[in-house]
């Protein structure tokens, strides 16, 4: 369509600006070509450890609750004199027990 146009103009001016715009450097799609092939394997690391990391959480966090649950069950029963509880027996009780 520049071209066709281009012969309008009275100095020609079209059809250069046409010639232009059509050609592009070598080296600026081969920069174009590697800046996006950099941008592609930093988002695929990126989505990588994203989904790394959601997956250790979420796989560890009940691993890592059965071990503390295993070792504090061992604890209480190894160390019962650690227990932060006074015996039933030492608790006085209130309440009527008159019968009438």
């Amino acid at each position: 369509l520049v071209q066709a146009v281009g012969w309008l103009m009275a100095d020609g001016e079209g059809a250069a600006a046409g010639k232009e715009e059509g050609e592009e450097k070598q080296g600026r799609s081969c920069g174009e070509a590697f800046l996006d092939f950099g941008a592609c394997l930093i988002r695929g690391g990126v989505a990588t450890g994203t989904a790394c990391a959601w997956g250790a959480r979420y796989t560890c966090y009940p691993i890592k609750e059965s071990v503390y649950q295993c070792v504090d069950g061992s604890q209480r029963h190894l160390q019962p004199y650690l227990k932060r509880e006074v015996d039933k027996a030492l608790v006085p009780t209130f309440g009527n027990t008159s019968k009438s």
